[in-house]
């Protein structure tokens, strides 16, 4: 094989790759978004007051569990559309901060 064949074969594959890779919607499992909702409105409540602070800590709830607030906003839209896992999300939101409060 030709080396200008060869480079234009690793240029589609990463092409292809990286296509791949930020077309991907991150999938969110429910346990975490429940955890990163509670924790949001427990951080909002608390530094209602301080809008610094405030965008600080609700970068770093996302970043603690490694989820954009963008996809997280996307998982909320998608689960408001079943009324079923929308009443659960929030039964295990109350039950995650009934835990927190012990």
């Amino acid at each position: 094989m030709k080396p200008a064949k060869r480079s234009n074969i690793y240029f589609v594959f990463c092409l292809i790759l990286f296509t791949s890779i930020s077309c991907s919607k991150r999938n969110i499992n429910e346990e975490i978004a429940v955890k990163i909702y509670v924790e949001n409105l427990i951080v909002e409540e608390s530094y209602v007051s301080s809008a610094d602070s405030l965008a600080f800590l609700k970068k770093e709830i996302f970043s603690k569990y490694s989820i954009s607030e963008n996809d997280y906003k996307k998982f909320l839209i998608d689960i408001k559309s079943n009324e079923e896992r929308w009443r659960s999300f929030f039964t295990k939101a109350e039950e995650y901060l009934e835990e927190l409060k012990k």
